[in-house]
Order: C-alpha cells, then sequence, then structure tokens
C-alpha cells in the first residue's frame, strides 16, 4: 500500500525505499518554497467524494517564506470499508533569522503525525482497537505537543496554525492565531474560525467591524501563537462537511488582500481546487505581495457521505454559528 508507506516514512523516520525516475512522495512536503515561485498541490484521490489542492507563493515584496501547508487524503473502497479521513493544514510563521519558517514547519508536522497516530493509524487497526479520547481532546493534545516542540525546537519562532481533520461526515477545526478556515456553499461564505488578534478582539467586542480590522494597523498583533510556551489557547471546533460546497484554509496573505465576500467567486470560477487556489494566491500577490500567501481548498461532491451511515459526533460549533 504506497499510500500507507509514505506515511510512514515522513512521519515515523522509515527509510525510503528507491523508486524508479519520476516517482512522486505520497505526502506533501511542508518545506518552504523558494521566492516567487508558486507552487500547487493537487491531490489525486476522488473516488471518496473529495477533492483537494492547494498553492503558495513567497510574495513579491518578501525574500523569505514563512509559511507551511499540508495536504493528505485518503480514499478506501470496498464493502466495509472506513470513513473517509483528511488532514489539511496551513501554518504561518515568525521570528526571524530563520525561526519562523522552521515554527511553522514543526507545529504543523508534529500536530499532523499526532493526528494520524491518534486517528488514522487507529481506523486501520486490524483488531477494531480505538482511542478513548474525544475528537476534541487528541485535537487538543496535538496542539499541546507542537507548542512544546515548537519553544524548544525553534527558540524564538512562532506559528499560528489552523488544522482541519475530516472524520466521516464532520470536519473538526484546530485553530490557534489568525490563519483562516472557511466553508463555502452554494455563492456563501461563513468564518469557521476567529482571529486570536488584538484588532479581532476588538470586532468581538463591538469597537471595530471585520473590514476596519482587515486593515487595521495593528492586524498582525497575536495575543495568541503556537510556541509561546504557555497558557496557550487552541479553538476546537466540528462543523459537518458542506456537501456541494468548500471547505478554504489560509494564511493572511490572502484573506487580507481578497474580501470574504469575494472568495466564492473563485470557487464558481474554477472547477479543480489547485487551479482555484492558484487562482486566489496570484490575485492576492498582484493586489500587494507585501506577504507570505498560501491556500488550500477542498472540493467536497454534492453526494459526499449519502451512501454511508456515519457514526455521530460530538458538535462543537464555531463563530457565527
Amino acid at each position: 500500500m504506497k499510500y500507507f508507506e509514505g506515511i510512514r516514512r515522513k512521519f515515523f523516520g522509515e527509510t525510503e525505499p528507491k523508486t524508479e525516475a519520476g516517482g512522486q512522495d505520497d505526502l506533501v512536503d511542508t518545506a518552504p518554497l523558494p521566492a516567487n515561485i508558486l507552487q500547487t498541490v493537487e491531490g489525486d484521490l476522488r473516488s471518496g467524494g473529495y477533492y483537494a489542492g492547494g498553492a503558495q507563493v513567497t510574495g513579491r515584496q518578501r525574500k523569505e517564506n514563512e509559511d507551511s501547508l499540508l495536504v493528505l487524503t485518503t480514499s478506501e473502497i470496498g464493502e466495509d470499508s472506513m470513513p473517509e479521513f483528511g488532514l489539511f493544514c496551513v501554518a504561518d510563521g515568525a521570528g526571524g533569522h530563520g525561526h519562523g519558517e522552521l515554527a511553522s514547519a514543526l507545529a504543523l508536522r508534529t500536530v499532523a503525525r499526532y493526528l494520524i497516530k491518534e486517528q488514522f493509524l487507529q481506523q486501520l487497526d486490524p483488531l477494531g482497537r480505538s482511542s478513548t479520547l474525544s475528537v476534541k481532546e487528541i485535537m487538543h493534545r496535538a496542539f499541546e505537543l507542537a507548542d512544546s516542540t515548537v519553544n524548544t525546537g525553534a527558540k524564538g519562532g512562532l506559528t499560528t496554525l489552523t488544522t482541519v481533520l475530516l472524520h466521516g461526515n464532520h470536519l473538526t477545526i484546530g485553530h490557534v492565531g489568525d490563519t483562516r478556515a472557511y466553508l463555502i456553499h452554494g455563492g456563501r461564505i461563513q468564518l469557521a474560525t476567529r482571529d486570536h488578534s488584538v484588532p479581532w478582539r476588538l470586532v468581538e467586542i463591538g469597537q471595530l467591524t471585520p473590514e476596519e480590522a482587515r486593515k487595521h494597523p495593528q492586524r498582525n498583533l497575536l495575543w495568541n501563537a503556537v510556541g509561546k510556551g504557555e497558557n496557550l489557547f487552541v479553538d476546537v471546533f466540528t462543523y459537518p462537511v458542506p456537501s456541494g460546497g468548500y471547505l478554504l484554509l489560509c494564511s493572511d496573505g490572502l484573506w487580507s488582500e481578497i474580501l470574504d465576500s469575494d472568495l466564492p467567486q473563485f470557487t464558481e470560477k474554477f472547477i479543480d481546487p489547485y487551479v482555484t487556489c492558484e487562482a486566489m494566491v496570484q490575485q492576492a500577490d498582484f493586489s500587494s505581495g507585501s506577504d507570505n500567501i498560501t491556500a488550500v481548498l477542498v472540493a467536497f461532491s454534492a453526494e459526499y457521505g449519502k451512501d454511508r451511515q456515519y457514526p455521530s459526533s460530538e458538535y462543537f460549533p464555531g463563530p457565527g454559528s
């Protein structure tokens, strides 16, 4: 099973076997990308009823890229197949001297490894053993582990992190910082996370509008980030999968340049998620290019989940629910 071998190599340190020229890793590398080069990632597992892609640019005015992204999709077809599992992450590091890019990569990989171990590998257990922890508890522990890893492994580095776990017909979002998750359906968009920034706190208490916060001079001032080492606050929300709709993750380099209300236009114009992400990041780069820009988009078929009976899940409504 080539896909599973890829997971073991990337997350559990196993040696990669030699492959013929032209072979590709099954898991997207999270290393930062060269400056001013548009990179896209495309998921090719469509049979499960969803399709994912991502794109990233450093930004015309930036020399270093401190964003990281991860797109992990799975699919199993059979009489007794397991629920769909997907993992999608965007992280935006800060810290200088390379610590920002290290922080974002460490946080993303740590969370991914823990979630794969506690969720996906549990589903593959031939004896049917499962974790005694709830999905919410697993997500919290993953972020706490990432916080400790960044604090010790990237001294002086901090990072935002938004992680979405697709399990069956639910999306559980773990979130710290001001990277964002959106749900798009029927031409309407819902912000599924809240920014852990000073301006957004002013929005929550009614002193600013979201549009004023978007261009506020202190919009990058965060009160919460992975790597702070103490009093980390992790938001965990669970939503039903938007069948026939989309999940969008992005860094502030995207949402600060494209209005929320304009984002559905991209999903209406383009078919494939990776092409849509490419168009989004190029538009944001053209508008400013003053920051790293990252987007991950997951498209769900209108029939997603209708042919299966999934177990019930805890529901943790997010902002605006």
